[in-house]
């Protein structure tokens, strides 16, 4: 909405929503996880705002890439879930993450079936910390719940894995991440 400004903040109730690209710098808060869903309409949207919160809010049917183009920096998501992601049918993931000093943290990944899940890009640092990832599955025949793509300096620490059927950490590009 041409009304919303960068820095606003939207506090959005309990119900079913659709969410478009994102250029602006917003942080937008669910009433909960479990209350708020955000369809994605079966297809890819591109978030890149600098600076953009997701918190508490439940993403479902399609794909979400934090921008990799590398203009987009301290990215936040979380305390969300991520539940039923849609196969991108390439290498990538179902939640692209680039650009530079982003980060994942306290979400819940549920019944994804996916190439990748989690896909982690250039030019980085991206950090995925104190996650829990559950029943994540692939056909795929080079896949990761969390996939190393390109860039350096990413961080994946403390999170948990139950169930996956896939490799929980897929080494593409290793070079300076932790």
């Amino acid at each position: 909405s041409a009304s919303v400004i960068n820095g606003d903040t939207i506090f959005v109730y309990n119900g079913t929503y659709s969410l478009d690209a994102m250029s602006k710098s917003l942080t937008i808060t669910g009433e909960s996880a479990d209350l708020v869903t955000i369809d994605l309409g079966n297809t890819g949207r591109v978030i890149s705002g600098t600076g953009t919160i997701f918190e508490r809010l439940r993403f479902t049917n399609g794909l979400i890439s934090f921008t990799q183009t590398g203009a987009s920096a301290n990215m936040i998501v979380r305390n969300c879930i991520f539940e039923n992601m849609k196969n991108p049918g390439t290498a990538a993931g179902s939640i692209n993450f680039g650009g530079v000093n982003n980060t994942l943290s306290g979400n819940i990944f549920r019944n994804n079936n996916v190439y990748n899940l989690v896909y982690l890009a250039t030019p980085g640092p991206q950090t995925v910390e104190n996650n829990l990832f559950i029943n994540t599955a692939s056909t795929a025949t080079i896949k990761g719940v969390i996939r190393f793509a390109t860039g350096s300096g990413h961080i994946v620490r403390n999170n948990t894995f139950i169930n996956n059927n896939m490799p929980c950490i897929l080494l593409q590009n290793s070079g300076s991440n932790t």
